[in-house]
């Protein structure tokens, strides 16, 4: 992603949240991606206990 020394303005990053306000925008300007990752274990971790989820997942798999 873009950051404002590489010419994306400030006022992009500073207001609201950056997936309503920059991604959008960079986006429509085709200066950001994403990526489609097939085959693969994704979990957001927020907490304590999404980390101890995971580590059960990854203790299983690599047993």
């Amino acid at each position: 992603m873009s950051t404002p020394s590489q010419g994306t303005s400030s006022s992009t990053c500073d207001k609201g949240d950056i997936e309503v306000t920059a991604f959008p925008k960079l986006a429509n300007e085709r200066r950001i991606r994403g990526v489609i990752y097939r085959d693969v274990y994704w979990k957001s971790v927020d907490t304590v206990k999404d980390v101890e989820e995971v580590e059960k997942v990854i203790a299983e798999v690599y047993a």
